[in-house]
């Protein structure tokens, strides 16, 4: 569109739908689920309901599974004519298993025609908050006179006991 010096892209004419939030952390918990709150924003008011949908998927580093989550792992955002910011909650289930921090991934897609996507994504890390398991001991150290001298006590016990007279 061209007005009078001044030309204008679709892009000016649409609002914008950023997940605009900070990539997000926070300890799982050991039991129930821990909520990560993500805010889709549209840069400024549509006259028309608009929607995206969104997803969770594994991260790329220590990913999240579909058993790490609690309720819904995806679906739609609808903006109400007027309104600017929605609210994707992603439970998270918590456990008492040590195991490394995960990561996961909420992304936008599928726009409303009305919509222009600007930053898609969000990546959450579920940070582990259970203590690792204990080490094992130290493997033991025998030295071949020890085992001798094993070796002869046994003999004495045996032929003390009588077991093979």
């Amino acid at each position: 569109f061209a007005f009078a010096d001044q030309t204008l892209a679709a892009a000016d004419l649409l609002p914008t739908v950023d997940l605009s939030v900070q990539d997000a952390e926070r300890a799982e918990g050991t039991g129930g689920a821990a909520a990560f709150v993500f805010t889709a924003r549209l840069s400024f008011a549509s006259n028309a309901a608009q929607s995206v949908e969104w997803r969770v998927a594994g991260g790329a580093l220590d990913p999240s599974d579909a058993s790490d989550f609690a309720g819904d792992r995806s679906g739609t955002l609808v903006f109400a004519p007027g309104e600017t910011s929605k609210a994707i909650v992603v439970g998270v289930s918590g456990d008492a298993g040590a195991e490394p921090d995960e990561t996961f991934v909420v992304a936008l897609s599928n726009e409303s025609s009305g919509l222009l996507v600007g930053r898609s994504w969000a990546l959450a890390t579920v940070l582990n908050d259970d203590r690792p398991p204990p080490p094992p001991p130290p493997p033991v150290q025998v030295s071949e006179a020890q085992v001798a001298e094993w070796l002869a006590a046994a003999q004495r016990m045996v032929q003390h006991a009588g077991w093979f007279d």
